[in-house]
Formats: structure tokens, C-alpha cells, sequence
């Protein structure tokens, strides 16, 4: 984990490792493997999952006495910092423990002694789903779901809205952070990460292997720059641009240049 001050938001973290939305539909799944260490005097380090831009939410996972308190939080504006930020808790997960052998040893240094290493895991999934609106820039509606064991995810009740940071767009990614000032530090493994893409198909323009069912042809779309000129080099033995069917597109895509004495 990286030391964060207590005055800065997530969005100034230097150690957040995110990507850009790879696509408009897309799901990632991740397990977090969370080794907090026990010997800080603060108790609070943190590690979660998060997206990010002019607005964040995710999971978090805080080191507690009782275990690693799960929760999911949210920020709409994330240039805010952390003033106004929203966290429901979800749940505690038990400590797991796990020995720590160093027996090196030198002859005038003993082996060190470690305590038993807490550990903590959690499986983290976020769905982005597009929404049309106004513009050209569909909304990335965002659902995120969490899970024990793998198998059986429980939803987040509020979706999640992401909006794209200046100058780096929206972005998914993974933290650890303390508060506390030490050098020794826990640490997340980040595993089992698995991102899929999706590409719908626009229900208004589904001609795969149906091109002749299209409302218009290729003669009207050379029309359509009629009175300007237009160039178009083919060759003769291109087969794969059907250079015969090109000619007839010019044929009659020509029609419009004659009504206004244009044709050459």
C-alpha cells in the first residue's frame, strides 16, 4: 500500500492502476486477495476496485480489527476529494491467517520473527452497459456485484453512472492505500482478472450476409455529392472491390450530374 493524506480523494492517488473502457459493453472480474499489515499502529489500510473520472464509486476494502469490512462507495463529483462521498458497508470477512517462515540467518543477526499473515478475499465484477441520450456519446451505465466465492455474485442495488475524466476519459482500476505513516506496508494481489468485450449490433442496421435487403445502393450514396466532382479509381482486376458493379454505380449515380449539364 501507498501512504494517501487524508485531505486528497482517490482520484489524486499516484498508485491507482487503471485502463480506459475498452469498449461501450464490456464486463470485468477480478479477485481481491487483501494482506493488510497487522503490525501498523493505525488500523485502516485499504484496497478495493474503483471507477474513476469526474465521478468514482466501487469497493473497498478497509482493515479492521473484526476483519475486512467490505463496502461500496460513491462520489458524483470526484474533483471534490472525499468530503462528499457515499459508503454503505456491506459486510465483514474474516481474517484467514497464515505463517510466515524466514528462518535466514546470519551470524550475528537471528532470523527474524514475523506474526501470522491476515488475509482476506473477495471476488468483484462491474458490468458497463451503454444508454443512448442526445449526442453522439452513449451514457456508461455501470452495475457492480461482489461475491464470497466466484459463483454467486450479489448485485449493488444503485447503478452507477461513469463520466469521463478531463484529458483520460473513464476508467476502471485497482488501490491500496493506508493513511498510516510506515514504511512496512500490506499489500492486494489482484487475480483471476478477466475482461470481456461486447459489440451490439445496432437492431437498425443488421444486414450481415443481407446486403440486398438495404434500402439504398451504392449509386445513391455517390449521388449524394452531386453538384461537387467526384474522382473514383478503381482497377480492372480487383475482384474483391467488384469493379463491374462500381462502373454501374457510376453509371447511374452520373444521371444526377447530367441534370445539371455536370457529367464529364
Amino acid at each position: 500500500s501507498v501512504e494517501q493524506k487524508k485531505d486528497t480523494g482517490l482520484r489524486d492517488c499516484p498508485n491507482l492502476l487503471s485502463r480506459k473502457f475498452p469498449a461501450e459493453r464490456f464486463t470485468v472480474t477480478a479477485r481481491l486477495d487483501f494482506r493488510p499489515n497487522p503490525r501498523l499502529k493505525e488500523r485502516g489500510e485499504q484496497a478495493g476496485f474503483v471507477v474513476t473520472g469526474d465521478a468514482l464509486a466501487g469497493f473497498r476494502l478497509t482493515d479492521t480489527e473484526e476483519g475486512a469490512r467490505l463496502s461500496f462507495f460513491s462520489l458524483d463529483t470526484a474533483s471534490d476529494g472525499g468530503a462528499l462521498e457515499e459508503a454503505t458497508d456491506l459486510l465483514t470477512i474474516p481474517y484467514t491467517f497464515e505463517k510466515q517462515v524466514f528462518p535466514y540467518s546470519s551470524t550475528q543477526v537471528p532470523a527474524v520473527s514475523y506474526p501470522d499473515q491476515a488475509r482476506a478475499q473477495v471476488w468483484v465484477r462491474l458490468e458497463v452497459r451503454c444508454r443512448p441520450v442526445e449526442g453522439n456519446v452513449p451514457d456508461a451505465v455501470c452495475h457492480f456485484s461482489w461475491s464470497e466465492d466466484g459463483e454467486t455474485f450479489t448485485p449493488v442495488e444503485r447503478a452507477f453512472t461513469a463520466r469521463p475524466g478531463t484529458w483520460t476519459g473513464a476508467r476502471y482500476g485497482f488501490f491500496c492505500n493506508r493513511y498510516a505513516p510506515k514504511n512496512d506496508a500490506g499489500w492486494v494481489d489482484v487475480t483471476d482478472l478477466d475482461v470481456r468485450t461486447e459489440f451490439q449490433r445496432n437492431p437498425g442496421f443488421n444486414y450481415d450476409e443481407a446486403e440486398d435487403t438495404l434500402p439504398f445502393d451504392q449509386h445513391e450514396l455517390l449521388a449524394l455529392i452531386a453538384p461537387r466532382p467526384l474522382y473514383v479509381e478503381s482497377g480492372s482486376l480487383d475482384l474483391w472491390s467488384d469493379p463491374y458493379g462500381e462502373y454501374l454505380g457510376l453509371v447511374e449515380a452520373g444521371k444526377v450530374w447530367q441534370t445539371r449539364d455536370l457529367a464529364v
